[in-house]
């Protein structure tokens, strides 16, 4: 059920969406940045959240910002940590 209802927020998920939750957090992408994170979140959430994130994160890593890469990486483990128990 979890999967079921995870899988239909990704798929409903919007750009403008990503984008605002990243400046929510103090996180400015640039359109070519916003692309690249919402391509990866769409592709690539399963591996993000059950997989192997490090791969994932390393193709990341040479797509942005250094500054928007840790920012980012914080936030994933953050709220990764903080809904552990739904994942």
């Amino acid at each position: 059920m979890k999967d079921k209802l995870l899988k239909n927020y990704i798929n409903n998920l919007k750009k403008e969406d990503i984008n605002a939750f990243a400046l929510n957090n103090n996180i400015t992408l640039s359109n070519t940045e916003l692309d690249i994170i919402y391509d990866t979140i769409k592709n690539d959430y399963s591996n993000l959240l059950y997989g192997n994130h490090d791969i994932v994160f390393e193709q990341l890593k040479t797509k942005v910002s250094t500054d928007n890469y840790d920012k980012i990486i914080d936030l994933f483990f953050e709220y990764k940590k903080k809904y552990a128990y739904f994942l």
